[in-house]
Formats: C-alpha cells, sequence, structure tokens
C-alpha cells in the first residue's frame, strides 16, 4: 500500500513535470503567479484600509479572497478598472463555458497543476497579463 502511494505521487510528479515542459510554458505559469500573488497582496491591503477607515478593521493575514467583500473597498479606493477586469481577477466561482478567472487558475495550479489550468494560462496569458497591469498600476494612480 504504502509503495503504491509513493508510486502515485511520482507518477503524479512526472505528469506535472511533463505539463510544464517547454521554456515558454513554464515562464508563463510561474509569470503569472508571481504577479497574481502581487495582485493578492494589494487587494487584501485595499480591504485592510477599506475596513479600518469605516470602523470595522481587520488583519491582513484573516482577509479572504472573497470578491462579494473586496468590491466595496475597489469602489471606495476608486481603481477606474471596470467591472469586468475585476471580474476575470478575482471571481470566486464561474459558469461552465465562461473562461477561468485569474482566482480560479491560481488556486487550479497551486493545488494540483492540471492540464487544463496550464494550458488556459498559457493560451490566455497576454489577457490575463494586462488585467493584472492595469490593476497594480491603478495602485500608483
Amino acid at each position: 500500500m504504502k509503495q503504491n502511494r509513493k508510486k502515485r505521487a511520482s507518477t503524479r510528479i512526472f505528469q506535472v513535470r511533463s505539463k510544464l515542459d517547454g521554456d515558454q510554458v513554464r515562464e508563463h505559469i510561474f509569470s503569472f503567479l508571481e504577479k497574481y500573488i502581487l495582485c493578492e497582496i494589494a487587494a487584501k491591503e485595499l480591504y485592510v484600509g477599506y475596513m479600518d477607515e469605516i470602523g470595522q478593521a481587520v488583519e491582513y493575514k484573516d482577509v479572504k479572497m472573497d470578491l462579494r467583500k473586496l468590491k466595496p473597498a475597489f469602489n471606495h479606493y476608486r481603481l477606474g478598472l471596470t467591472e469586468n477586469t475585476i471580474q476575470r481577477l478575482f471571481l470566486g466561482k464561474t459558469a461552465k463555458n465562461v473562461p477561468s478567472s485569474a482566482k480560479m487558475l491560481r488556486d487550479s495550479l497551486v493545488h494540483g497543476m492540471t492540464k487544463k489550468s496550464i494550458a488556459e494560462v498559457d493560451n490566455r496569458f497576454e489577457q490575463l497579463n494586462s488585467d493584472m497591469d492595469s490593476f497594480l498600476n491603478a495602485m500608483t494612480n
């Protein structure tokens, strides 16, 4: 039983490595993850600041990436981003025929590195990157 589980783990590691085969795919995945993490940090900081301003202080470590909770903070700070951009970045669940949000792709990559999520990030890299850049640039405007 233990050997079977080790073999399955070894097989899974091989499968993930083979999915990342190719410098461009690997670069897209890791660049996406890095930039998304920066977006998440900024979003949480905005939320903490907003909650403090309305007298309901929260700790950064306790902030969940829930768009319903984050949206009032984004509106408060007038980021100048479209609703579609915000949803493409932070929406939790999407309909079946709708592309996954950056948040959902990040979750899928970090928790399983599925072939589907790798392909989606690689195929949508330019748009995802543009959305994340818009969000991050809004922090300095």
